[in-house]
């Protein structure tokens, strides 16, 4: 009788999708020998762990290259916000910003001339698309750096406070020691008579 490499065997059924029966017939074993083999030494078993280990390997290179990207995206619209926020600051060395206007005259011939010039008047429809702006370039800085908004913030921050209340509550309660609760008291009457 030869003797069989086994342990190959169990390999090549664990990461091929080849069934017993085709494996008896190329490796020339009967189907029950191989089969009853196959049953003692948990091949089932073992194609399922490779095909699992498989799986979430390949999940976390995909997840890995997918963050990376991301990453990648992420990095470049922080450059472009930190370049938006120098024009901006450069914007705002120009006193006249949005005291400049344009000014559009015809001559005798019909030519028209622009020019520009500075008035005492403010532009207020500049001045509401740059703040428009401002809060867009805002948002963009926000999210691509996760930073919370005020409000934002608060409601993290009160959401805190109650899970460690909760956590404080359930403790008291598995020591039975301590009791929470609120208290509700009559409103405080004025007397009339002075």
């Amino acid at each position: 009788m030869e003797k069989r490499d086994w342990t190959s065997l169990k390999n090549e059924y664990a990461v091929t999708n080849t069934s017993l029966r085709r494996m008896a017939e190329s490796h020339g074993i009967p189907f029950n020998t191989i089969k009853d083999r196959a049953k003692r030494d948990e091949w089932t078993i073992a194609r399922k762990t490779y095909r699992d280990t498989y799986t979430k390997n390949t999940i976390q290179k995909t997840a890995s290259k997918a963050a990376s990207a991301c990453a990648k995206q992420l990095s470049a619209m922080g450059r472009a916000a930190e370049l938006a926020t120098h024009v901006i600051e450069r914007m705002m060395v120009d006193s006249d910003q949005f005291r400049r206007h344009l000014v559009q005259t015809r001559d005798a011939n019909g030519s028209l001339d622009v020019q520009e010039r500075v008035f005492d008047k403010y532009d207020t429809k500049a001045l509401r698309e740059f703040t428009s702006a401002l809060k867009d370039l805002v948002r963009v800085i926000r999210d691509v750096y996760g930073l919370p908004t005020i409000k934002e913030q608060a409601a993290m921050d009160i959401a805190l406070k109650r899970l460690l209340l909760y956590e404080r509550k359930a403790c008291a309660d598995e020591e039975g020691t301590e009791e929470y609760g609120v208290v509700f008291l009559p409103p405080v009457q004025k007397d009339m008579e002075l």
